[in-house]
């Protein structure tokens, strides 16, 4: 029988690429490496993310009436620099009847929070951060259910 996995309040396992993710600076395995080489990333086989595509610029943005359209070219620049990702993703943010202002708020919200600190980057903030949405689903879905 397979033995039952059990979770623990600090994810810090080692997948082996972890290390490899905070060296950017061009240190150690990395050194010399250049952090705005597309071609580094794609031969690396890691998703390359376009400027206008990127959490700082899409956050600047968040405000603006634009914001719709703003992350819609955004999708758009993911999907035309990772073919992987072609036809992928949604691109109808801009569309007339969704609200701007509630579009930009979890912008805000999520770049509010501070990812790159010494604490964070020991644990798996974004297997994190999907285990709780996927929490989040499982209780709105089954919460209405009746067995």
């Amino acid at each position: 029988m397979a033995k039952k996995a059990t979770k623990t309040a600090d994810s810090t396992a080692n997948l082996g690429f972890e290390a490899k993710l905070w060296l950017a600076a061009g240190e150690g395995d990395l050194a010399g490496a250049d952090p705005e080489d597309k071609n580094e990333y794609l031969a690396a086989n890691v998703f390359w993310v376009p400027k206008e595509a990127r959490c700082g610029h899409l956050q600047a943005q968040a405000k603006q009436p634009s914001i719709g359209r703003d992350v819609d070219d955004a999708m758009v620049a993911l999907e035309r620099d990772n073919p992987r990702l072609k036809e992928a993703l949604n691109k109808n943010y801009g569309r007339a009847d969704l609200d701007k202002h509630r579009l930009g708020e979890p912008i805000d919200l999520i770049g509010s929070i501070q990812l790159a600190d010494v604490a964070s980057r020991s644990k798996d903030l974004l297997g994190r951060v999907f285990e709780y949405f996927l929490g989040r689903i499982e209780k709105q879905l089954f919460g209405r259910l009746a067995f």
